[in-house]
């Protein structure tokens, strides 16, 4: 437990130095006492473990691969928050025949955590790679659930495991300073109807809460289908949000488009329309290479002042390349390595956020003590650890300031292109306008909330944003009013269509992850890219 406190600290110091605002909704309902067990999209690599571990208020075992903790960092890390490895048939080299036996003995420890009241994490998709949106859920979710229950159930009939859903949405995985919105959605558990059909008809049941769990995780974050649905509404999503807006009310925004998205009926003429007028628009911002906040803010601007803002920009970026100079001197290899993983040729760009803060916190951590016991050296033990926050102050400065000259250039590149062809970025300007102006006509056309309930015209209202009722999933009801927990009830699991149920499960499970991956990975690099400067600008 001490380890464990003391590992949450440390990534409690990295994570807050590494993204500027860590924003949190719905861990006030997290039961304090009980076995609960998480699941959590997985976005970004091994940041996302670190960030269910660290702002969770209560201690989660997180269950790993069985490959990762053969590398000796990640499994003292692995060991300090007691993780728990899965060794699956394909790290044994077994034969899918004896899958089942490997899994009953990887499950039999996540019972024995069960019984102990103790909380469970897990990935659900299976892997953590770029991606539009969510991978096809594994079925190892609810074999895990429904056997813990069963387990727990033998000696303690009145006690049950709850399930949490948790969605990751970061504005820009991939970059420093970026933000983050994590959801726990509502407290759930598992009715005896559903657990009695299990008891009759375990695959198939196993198959329709996993679809389920899938579906309802899909209302957390933005999942779009695909890489041009994505492109079409992160774009809207992009030119209908405010500088102003946190990382909650831009997530909810984008996934508010999505849902409209989705009922537009894309062989209406004005459809057809909005869905070329954005991919131009977007397409226009990348070829420029100016960002959507800069063409509204320096179109209209005459050449004098246009070049005054370029001048006062320049002076900044002068200024702020002083102060980060002794920073940069000292932290060199820091320097190398996030400029190695800022390269668009980097071979593995899903791992690129969690290489820089592993990075980051070694190497900054080892040259922090060098250069402060150097300095205890020659004036005097006394000043070992004053020298120690005065280096690790100087360091985030440095990132803050390099920060800033990358954001100054950007804008300077931005205002000198519009200026230098103001047709072009009036061009680029109407056609927001008119991109803003297709989506509303289209949303009134095909999403009108005077036709929908209360919950229908939350999910479409991209006007009203920061509703709590947003984020609890009106697929699930309660089995009274005084309790807070949602049931997973009989009749829900029932509706959950299956295709290919015939599909031989063990064997084909992970050809269909690894034919996902192939598709992701073989993306044109455009599409690989999934946040885009002009986000990140929005939300500085």
């Amino acid at each position: 437990m001490i380890l464990y406190r003391l590992f949450n600290l440390f990534f409690w110091v990295t994570l807050n130095y590494y993204f500027r605002t860590i924003e949190t909704f719905g861990f006030t309902n997290i039961p304090q006492k009980g076995s609960i067990f998480f699941s959590a999209t997985h976005p970004n690599s091994l940041i996302d473990p670190v960030l269910v571990s660290f702002k969770t208020p209560r201690l989660v075992r997180l269950i790993g691969k069985y490959s990762l903790f053969k590398m000796p960092f990640i499994r003292t890390i692995a060991r300090g928050i007691q993780a728990v490895p899965i060794k699956r048939a394909q790290d044994s080299g077994l034969d899918p025949s004896q899958m089942q036996k490997v899994n009953d003995q990887a499950f039999g420890e996540m019972y024995k955590a069960f019984n102990k009241g103790q909380c469970i994490g897990i990935w659900p998709e299976g892997a953590s790679i770029i991606k539009p949106g969510l991978l096809p859920f594994r079925t190892g979710i609810a074999r895990i659930l429904f056997g813990g229950i069963n387990d727990i159930k033998k000696k303690h009939p009145e006690k049950s495991i709850s399930v949490i859903l948790i969605g990751i949405n970061y504005t820009s995985s991939r970059k420093y300073q970026s933000s983050i919105f994590l959801v726990y959605g509502p407290v759930m558990e598992v009715s005896d109807e559903v657990l009695e059909m299990w008891r009759k008809e375990p695959r198939t049941t196993v198959k329709k809460l996993t679809l389920f769990f899938e579906k309802c995780t899909s209302r957390l974050f933005l999942n779009c289908p695909d890489w041009e649905t994505f492109d079409i509404v992160s774009t809207t999503q992009m030119c209908l949000s405010d500088k102003n807006y946190s990382p909650r009310k831009f997530t909810e925004l984008g996934i508010k488009v999505y849902e409209c998205f989705k009922r537009f009926n894309k062989e209406d003429e004005d459809c057809k329309k909005y869905i070329e007028v954005s991919q131009k628009y977007s397409q226009n911002l990348k070829k420029s290479k100016i960002q959507d906040s800069e063409i509204i803010k320096n179109t209209n601007y005459s050449v004098f002042f246009g070049s005054l803002k370029i001048f006062f920009s320049i002076i900044f970026v002068i200024i702020y390349f002083v102060f980060a100079l002794p920073g940069l001197v000292l932290n060199f290899p820091l320097v190398i390595h996030a400029i190695r993983t800022g390269l668009k040729s980097y071979k593995k760009p899903e791992n690129c956020a969690s290489s820089r803060l592993l990075f980051f916190s070694i190497i900054g951590f080892c040259l922090d003590i060098i250069y402060s016991s150097i300095i205890a050296k020659i004036f005097g033990g006394i000043y070992f650890l004053p020298a120690f926050f005065g280096f690790f102050a100087l360091g985030h400065a440095t990132s803050l300031f390099v920060n800033s000259i990358i954001g100054l250039s950007r804008k300077i590149r931005s205002t000198a292109k519009i200026l230098k062809n103001r047709k072009k970025a009036k061009e680029i300007l109407n056609l927001r306008n008119q991109l803003i102006e297709l989506f509303f006509n289209c949303k009134n056309k095909f999403c009108n909330l005077e036709s929908f309930n209360e919950k229908e015209k939350m999910l479409f209202d991209v006007e009203n944003l920061g509703s709590d009722e947003f984020w609890f999933l009106e697929e699930l009801k309660t089995v009274n009013k005084n309790d807070t927990k949602f049931w997973i009830q009989k009749e829900m699991i029932e509706s959950i269509e299956i295709e290919n149920e015939n599909e031989n499960e063990n064997e084909n499970e992970n050809e269909n992850q690894n034919q996902n991956e192939i598709k992701i990975e073989n993306q044109n690099e455009n599409e690989i890219d999934l946040e885009s400067d002009e986000n990140k600008e929005l939300m500085n």
